[in-house]
């Protein structure tokens, strides 16, 4: 029988936002962020007054949410997706762009047609504090060693095991 032709409803489709942290152009509670240091851009979520961030992520993103960044001008602080390595930022077309040492953030590729970005700036100590966890490529955390194991390429970090004998489980 024939087909019932149908066009899309482009105003439902801009609406239904799959999650937070997606390509530009944001969401309504999002700003379009451009991180002093980082190549592309990103959506950034404001931080809950706890410093808390949406969770909800692109399909396959493995970097977590994490309250990182600063605006310049206004001072309030904005989540991002802190990563090591591009395959944390997921299937979307995100790249972990390096901002303060081993720490990154997801990006996106500034689009040429992309309205102006918000300046923000990486807050160090919570880029200290909240990216890294234990067992990462050095420099390594305040409560771990640089060790290069005998026999072994290259070296890591490693944290001191508990008087149970137990190591982080945070990798």
């Amino acid at each position: 029988k024939p087909s019932t032709p149908m066009t899309i409803n482009n105003q439902a489709v801009e609406t239904q936002s799959a999650s937070h942290y997606e390509k530009p152009p944001c969401g309504s509670d999002e700003v379009q962020a451009q991180v002093q240091g980082a190549n592309g851009t990103l959506c950034a979520p404001q931080c809950a007054s706890d410093s808390s961030c949406p969770t909800d992520k692109p399909a396959g993103t493995l970097a977590p949410a994490k309250c990182l960044l600063q605006d310049s001008a206004s001072g309030k602080k904005y989540c991002a997706l802190v990563c090591a390595a591009d395959f944390m930022c997921g299937v979307s077309g995100a790249k972990c762009s390096k901002v303060a040492g081993p720490v990154g953030v997801c990006t996106y590729p500034t689009a040429v047609t992309s309205k102006p970005s918000t300046p923000m700036t990486v807050d160090k100590e919570a880029a200290e504090t909240e990216s890294a966890s234990h067992y990462e490529k050095p420099p390594c955390g305040s409560d771990e060693v640089q060790a290069q194991v005998q026999g072994a390429n290259g070296t890591l970090c490693a944290p001191q095991c508990a008087s149970d004998s137990s190591c982080p489980t945070d990798k």
